[in-house]
């Protein structure tokens, strides 16, 4: 029985030896498809990039200024950044202000007892 618990356990060494070979040989190949679905650029990431470029044309801000991260909150490829999208976000971003300065009054409304 020893000779045939041997060859047995050569026979699985030998499977995992194989399976290790072939695993290695599949992570290590690098399809051109694989390698294009690496590297390319995040699509909402380049809409956002695009935006604050498009910020810095028209309003003359620094494309990393607070006023042109805020701005492109929510770009999306296909989007058009023109003077009609800042005009919008100039829209959204005083509403958020006046929604904050609210919730701020109401804050000091209920610390103050009234």
């Amino acid at each position: 029985q020893a000779p045939t618990a041997a060859l047995h356990r050569s026979m699985i060494a030998a499977m995992k030896c194989g399976m290790l070979a072939i695993t290695l040989l599949l992570l290590s190949a690098k399809t051109p498809a694989g390698l294009k679905m690496r590297t390319s650029d995040c699509p909402l990431c380049v809409a956002e990039d695009n935006c604050c470029m498009a910020c810095a044309d028209v309003r003359g801000q620094n494309p990393g200024s607070r006023y042109c991260l805020d701005a492109c909150l929510g770009a999306h490829p296909g989007d058009d950044f023109g003077e009609a999208w800042f005009v919008e976000a100039d829209r959204k971003m005083k509403y958020r202000a006046d929604l904050d300065a609210n919730i701020r009054k109401i804050g000091m409304e209920l610390a103050a007892g009234d």
